[in-house]
């Protein structure tokens, strides 16, 4: 996965308020939850779809995402956006931060 800088967010600056339900996403990932990764903001980032594979064992569907209307954190899509890293990782594949 590459993640452009201007994307690249450290979990642990934005924890916000959905610490409990990425730990609860990480448990259903089989993944011993941490908060020394980072994300792609704005899930702006390349990628090989196989890398994003354990993110269907979450079994999401339209239905479990409500409207968004203009939030900054506290939705189920930013939840998502937190994984993206770790389910690439978990799929045997890298993420860097690229410059370009």
């Amino acid at each position: 996965m590459l993640v452009p800088p201007i994307a690249h967010a450290p979990y642990r600056d934005f924890i916000g308020q959905i610490e409990a339900i990425v730990r609860e996403k990480f448990a259903a990932l089989h993944l011993d939850f941490h908060r020394d990764f980072f994300f792609p903001a704005g899930s702006m980032f390349w990628f090989k779809p196989p890398a994003l594979t354990p993110l269907l064992g979450l079994n999401l569907g339209d239905d479990d995402f409500s409207p968004e209307n203009d939030e900054v954190d506290g939705t189920l899509a930013h939840v998502v956006e937190r994984l993206f890293t770790v389910a690439a990782e978990k799929s045997g594949y890298t993420c860097e931060v690229i410059d370009w």
